[in-house]
């Protein structure tokens, strides 16, 4: 676990040489890099309740494995980036059961607060930030976390603290020209949600819970090599029952 300054990991990670794989000393590293991830991510910036744990354990995930996978020392990792393909599917098996729970949700008290260290806390959380990065984009993302460190260090935060900075950065990138097309107030036409912002994205995934299945339609190809293709959202089986955007 993470203390200011130093960081602890069960004696179950040292074993003798020969009887240490390549996979146990991968993660030993994971485990190490996630919890020096929490010297900013939980110490430094500190979550104001239990309800927003994936402020420090998401993003400890996601920087645990972009390390591993960018990271030039540790580049004898060639799979790291499994470690994103696994996120996905363990976050996507808690969110197709009944204890599925949003990302940032109730919690009601100590007690209650045991029931979110979970993999959607965790994965799940780390998968919406990856996502976020390829949303908005490395640099905004990096921009708006920087912000968030120079903000709120030493402080306590909630879910929005970090989106509105978020938001800022975005808008900041517009002003300079170097914002993604789709984040250009008006360039993607949304008749359903013509004032949407990154706050309308979040509420969608991050306040919501449940998998979304897609059904797919093709139809046959004609001769001139031409066919339809439909893709239709339907409703979680559990959680909330909205459609994701």
């Amino acid at each position: 676990m993470e203390n200011v300054g130093a960081i602890t990991f069960t004696d179950s990670f040292l074993k003798p040489k020969d009887e240490t794989t390549a996979r146990d000393i991968q993660m030993l590293t994971y485990v190490a890099l996630h919890e020096l991830s929490h010297m900013w991510f939980g110490d430094l910036v500190t979550m104001q309740w239990w309800n927003d744990l994936w402020l420090k354990e998401s993003f400890a995930d996601f920087c645990a494995a972009t390390c591993l996978l960018e990271c030039e020392a540790l580049q004898n990792y060639k799979n790291s980036d499994l470690f994103f393909l696994s996120f996905l599917n363990q976050g996507l098996g808690a969110d197709l059961i009944k204890s599925t729970h949003p990302i940032s949700g109730t919690v009601n008290n100590t007690e209650d607060a045991v029931n979110v260290f979970d993999m959607i806390s965790y994965r799940k959380g780390a998968k919406f930030v990856y996502q976020m990065r390829h949303f908005v984009g490395r640099d905004i993302l990096t921009a708006a976390i920087k912000k968030y460190f120079d903000k709120w260090q030493f402080k306590n935060t909630q879910l929005y603290d970090f989106i509105d900075l978020l938001q800022e950065t975005v808008d900041e990138f517009h002003a300079k020209g170097e914002c993604p097309v789709h984040l250009i107030p008006g360039a993607i036409e949304r008749p359903d949600q013509p004032n949407w912002t990154i706050k309308t994205w979040t509420d969608n995934w991050i306040l919501k819970a449940g998998a979304n299945s897609l059904i797919t339609d093709f139809s046959q190809i004609n001769e001139s090599g031409t066919g339809s293709y439909k893709v239709t959202q339907g409703l979680p089986t559990h959680g909330d029952q909205t459609y994701k955007e």
